[in-house]
């Protein structure tokens, strides 16, 4: 599971997530599909239930699925904006 670091402010703008991290003073934007994603995150959604959802709400594969958001995991790690639990 992956648990979003506090201090962080998040606002949905036209189907895009803008993500602001206070003690960074940083901006991100994500697209739909990640801001999608961001919303499972934010209630404690596990991988499995995030790539069901996205099969569903997206209609993509399982492997595309799960592709798409182990790869948001780590932009959202690699930005420090998340860890695994």
């Amino acid at each position: 599971m992956l648990k979003i670091k506090p201090r962080l402010a998040a606002r949905k703008i036209a189907g895009a997530l803008f993500v602001v991290d206070i003690e960074k003073e940083t901006l991100h934007e994500f697209n739909p599909t990640a801001a999608f994603i961001w919303e499972l995150v934010e209630k404690r959604k596990d991988k499995n239930e995030i790539i069901e959802a996205l099969c569903d709400c997206f209609e993509v594969s399982a492997a595309e699925a799960e592709s798409d958001v182990e790869t948001f995991f780590k932009v959202l790690e690699t930005k420090d904006l998340a860890k695994r639990q």
